[in-house]
């Protein structure tokens, strides 16, 4: 099934319109339903462009899916220690490599608020709050969570592992955003599996100017015909949820 929502023009011209004449729900409000699991922080500077901060644990940290998945798995159980947050100073601000897990993070704390324990400190309690969060978001299972990876196509088994994974917290809603192709145009987005969906972009951001290459529209566009796919799935899944609690 493929749906679209694309119109470019629309878009470009007034995107809250367009969001809400294909949702009925305000542009801020539709970008924070979703959820980043990687590559990077380009979902993370899309819902600040249109003038919103949703927290989440890995909204603006770069994440390798092979070992997101086991983490996940475990609950990211080790999140937080302090023996594995790393503060690194760059132009005045302090970067985060969190070893366990390798996440790689901008921290937005200038290296003249605090020093580098105290950041330790501060990460450390952070992290742990976010970690408890997205397990609760999992569980919860109202989100849509996000990936992409920038520097080689991901594959269907690759991306059904991470779905496998997110699932097993409960239903859980997943969106593989991958470049267009003939067959598919930037804004479209194919239903995989129930819960799983393929949406697609013109192009990726570039690092390390992601903020300034972002495909806004492209984005805007996928994101909306994603929450008419996944809203669909959503329903049915209440729905299924209900006649399993009658019948009982």
């Amino acid at each position: 099934m493929l749906r679209s929502a694309q119109s470019y023009l629309t878009v470009a011209d007034n995107r809250d319109a367009f969001v809400n004449d294909h949702t009925g729900m305000l542009v801020g409000d539709l970008v924070s339903m979703f959820e980043n699991l990687g590559d990077n922080c380009e979902l993370g500077l899309v819902q600040r462009h249109v003038g919103v901060e949703p927290l989440s644990l890995l909204r603006f940290s770069s994440v390798i899916l092979h070992i997101l998945i086991p983490a996940l798995d475990g609950g990211f159980s080790e999140l937080g220690q302090p023996a594995s947050i790393e503060p690194y100073e760059v132009g005045g601000w302090w970067d985060v490599h969190e070893s366990k897990y390798e996440l790689r993070y901008h921290s937005a704390i200038s290296t003249a608020r605090l020093n580098q324990d105290e950041v330790i400190k501060f990460e450390s309690r952070r992290l742990a709050r976010l970690r408890d969060k997205m397990i609760e978001d999992l569980q919860e299972g109202r989100k849509i969570w996000v990936v992409k990876r920038i520097d080689r196509p991901l594959i269907e088994s690759e991306v059904m592992a991470l779905y496998l994974a997110i699932n097993r917290y409960g239903p859980n809603r997943l969106l593989w955003i991958a470049l267009e192709d003939g067959s598919h145009p930037a804004g479209c987005v194919e239903e995989i599996a129930p819960g799983l969906m393929k949406g697609y972009v013109t192009k990726f951001a570039i690092p390390p100017d992601i903020a300034n290459t972002l495909s806004i529209v492209d984005w805007i566009s996928v994101l909306t015909s994603a929450f008419k796919c996944a809203h669909v799935y959503l329903g049915a899944r209440d729905d299924k949820s209900a006649d399993s609690s009658a019948s009982s």
